[in-house]
Formats: C-alpha cells, sequence, structure tokens
C-alpha cells in the first residue's frame, strides 16, 4: 500500500480516500463503462467530461456504444441522443480513415473497443465511474 497524507492506494490501482475509505477511483481500467444509472442526456453529458476515452465501451439504458474521437456512437441499439455511424458506413471503414490519416493508435483503440463489445461477458467487465466527484 502507498500511502500519501490524503488518500491510499491499493495493490491493485484502486485509490481510496484515507480518513473514510470510500473509493476515488477503481483499478485499472477495463474499457467498458456503465452509464446506465443515467439517462442518454446525462450519459452522453458525462462522455464529455468523464474519464471515458476514445474507444471505451458505453453500456447505456438504449444500448451498448463506443466512444469515438469525442463522439458517443452507437453499436447496438438505437438512440435519439448518442450519434451513429452514417446508413452508408461500416465500422471498418472508420478505422480504414483513420489508418489512411496516419492515426494508427486512435484505430488500433477503436478495433480493441469494437471487439471488446462483442465479448459476452461484456457487463462484468463494466465500471461505474458516474458515482465519483468530478
Amino acid at each position: 500500500m502507498n500511502l500519501d497524507y490524503q488518500t491510499i492506494t491499493l495493490p491493485d490501482g484502486a485509490i481510496i480516500d484515507a480518513a473514510d475509505g470510500s473509493l476515488i477511483t477503481p483499478a485499472a481500467p477495463t474499457g467498458v463503462i456503465d452509464l446506465r444509472s443515467l439517462d442518454m442526456g446525462e450519459a452522453y453529458d458525462w462522455t464529455q467530461y468523464g474519464p471515458a476515452k476514445h474507444g471505451d465501451v458505453l453500456l447505456t439504458v438504449d444500448g451498448v456504444a463506443i466512444l469515438y474521437l469525442a463522439w458517443p456512437t452507437m453499436i447496438d441499439g438505437a438512440s435519439e441522443v448518442f450519434h451513429r455511424l452514417a446508413d452508408s458506413s461500416t465500422w471498418a471503414d472508420v478505422i480504414a480513415e483513420l489508418e489512411t490519416e496516419g492515426r494508427k493508435d486512435e484505430a488500433a483503440a477503436l478495433a480493441k473497443g469494437l471487439a471488446l463489445a462483442q465479448l459476452p461477458d461484456l457487463e462484468a467487465k463494466a465500471v461505474d465511474f458516474t458515482h465519483l466527484d468530478r
């Protein structure tokens, strides 16, 4: 355990408040964020200032989405709030465009998130950050 004057960092990477033991940040991120406790407007807002990053999978009340650059975009399900790909586009097209633009790291992060979203145990990997102070 690493102890500083206000927090304790646990061996798994989680950080807790030294005074009351409350969770400040969970262990290493899984890449899957549970936003189902928020309505879709709140979930969209949360993606703009929460710890979500490009390629993270987002579980929402409307289905499964991914954070594509700064835009929460639906993968499975329909939302009137989150973005969606144009009918003529595919995720393979988006990844290829990122690679063509020389943004290979962003293409890889997106591909990793899309693969993660297909896992049968997706919900078990989800971390809910929404209760944390921002």
